[in-house]
């Protein structure tokens, strides 16, 4: 049998110190060691998940991972994710990325961007797969393209944007995400529960200008007179 103290294998976690009794003493909390059979304190580093900040192993703060032993810095999930709200995370696959972003292990950091007017229905997104058009864009063979002046999209995702309808415009400008956008041609109103939502104020009417919102602007056209709710021609 063996006649020595300096015959005692550690365990992992522990090191060998002939001083003390018994002679395996352990490193300490969130500290290990690479294997069995360490025989010096300097053995000892910060478990994973842990990280020397100059006088204990600490635990990686929100956002943060570490997936080896060892006494570097944690790893950031990068670009806002966080690791829901824990610490001490251990994974790159514990970043919950935010809206926009979406999970790649293989890249750093690991909350990549879905790209320029993309973005994602929530957080936690793991697959570029989730990378879905913004809203006042739409799926133009792989880009998101703005919708165009008299189109509006109001939710994200690929499908097409929406046509104010009969000449409405979004005054020159693209990218609208609201139906409120639209302003209607003489003659038409906006009306938001109407598809499209540019509406015909009907034959024989009109309305003053651009822009109109509600059916009460339409009025009867020049030479007609309005004979309780109909516009009918003057004699």
């Amino acid at each position: 049998g063996s006649d020595a103290a300096t015959d005692c294998v550690c365990a992992v976690g522990y090191y060998l110190d002939t001083s003390q009794s018994p002679v395996c003493v352990s490193c300490g909390a969130d500290h290990t060691t690479s294997d069995t059979g360490s025989t010096d304190v300097s053995s000892c580093v910060c478990t994973a998940g842990h990280y020397d900040d100059g006088s204990t192993c600490t635990a990686c703060a929100d956002g943060e991972y570490k997936d080896a032993i060892g006494d570097g810095a944690c790893t950031s999930c990068g670009n806002g994710g966080t690791t829901g709200g824990n610490t001490g995370s251990k994974a790159a696959t514990d970043c919950v990325c935010a809206a926009g972003y979406y999970l790649d292990t293989g890249s750093t950091p690991v909350c990549v961007s879905c790209g320029a007017d993309h973005t994602t229905s929530g957080t936690g997104s793991t697959d570029v797969s989730s990378c879905v058009c913004t809203a006042g864009h739409y799926d133009d063979g792989g880009t998101c393209t703005a919708c165009a002046d008299g189109t509006y999209k109001a939710d994200i995702g690929d499908g097409a944007c929406t046509s104010c309808g009969n000449s409405g415009t979004t005054s020159g400008n693209t990218g609208s995400t609201t139906s409120d956008d639209c302003v209607c041609a003489v003659g038409y109103y906006r009306d938001t529960s109407q598809s499209p939502v540019c509406v015909s104020c009907g034959t024989d009417h009109t309305t003053s200008g651009t822009g109109s919102t509600d059916v009460s602007s339409c009025v009867c056209t020049a030479g007609h007179y309005d004979d309780g709710g109909t516009c009918t021609a003057c004699a």
